[in-house]
């Protein structure tokens, strides 16, 4: 549940490390047993880190609670409660660093797509549809299922059946997905998990 990134975040980089690292944790972990709140923030703050982008904890903990509330008024908390959910939030990131042995690493997925498309003559037009369905892959588990490569090609080939629009590869002996080692059932099964993610109720 960490939509604050709206608020906070330019960097897509930096927000998708945040949701790699939640469901990294929570793989290992129970969902049940965390305050989603509370390690929202940290996953943030953490991935702020990371990324080289950090932001201020007291900012991370107010745009939270914006959020919290939809309201478009922020709710500052109280000093006694900011001061009580900064150390909570300092302790789940430590947490957080503990369950995945300090490996916290930046989502590489965002470059090997930049490459990929370029690679395939894709324009600057068509950009900013795989890069949406990418951002949009985050709400699944396919960063932990499979590599980056592999994901940036199958949004690139969900992207063109969207637009219309076909790659071709250099090589007349192959699809120009295998240029890049995907093959076609590993295409197909992260693509269907794309497609997934627009059919779901929580989509609309």
């Amino acid at each position: 549940n960490i939509h604050l990134e709206l608020w906070l975040f330019r960097p897509q980089l930096c927000i998708s490390t945040a949701l790699a690292i939640s469901h990294r944790f929570f793989s290992e972990r129970s969902t049940t047993k965390f305050d989603s709140f509370v390690l929202g923030c940290a996953a943030l703050f953490l991935a702020g880190k990371v990324c080289e982008c950090p932001r201020r904890l007291r900012d991370i903990i107010n745009t939270a609670h914006h959020v919290v509330h939809n309201n478009t008024t922020v709710k500052i908390p109280k000093m006694e409660e900011y001061w009580s959910q900064r150390d909570l939030v300092v302790q789940y990131e430590q947490l957080l660093l503990r369950t995945l042995a300090y490996d916290v690493n930046p989502e590489y997925t965002y470059q090997y797509l930049l490459i990929y498309l370029k690679m395939l003559g894709g324009s600057q037009e068509i950009a900013q549809v795989p890069w949406n369905i990418l951002n949009d892959s985050y709400r699944t588990t396919l960063c932990l299922e499979y590599s980056a490569p592999a994901i940036a090609v199958a949004v690139l080939y969900v992207s063109s059946l969207f637009l219309g629009v076909s790659f071709a590869c250099t090589s007349p002996m192959k699809k120009w997905w295998e240029a890049f080692s995907v093959s076609d059932q590993e295409l197909i099964a992260i693509s269907e998990r794309l497609i997934a993610v627009y059919d779901s109720p929580s989509s609309e």
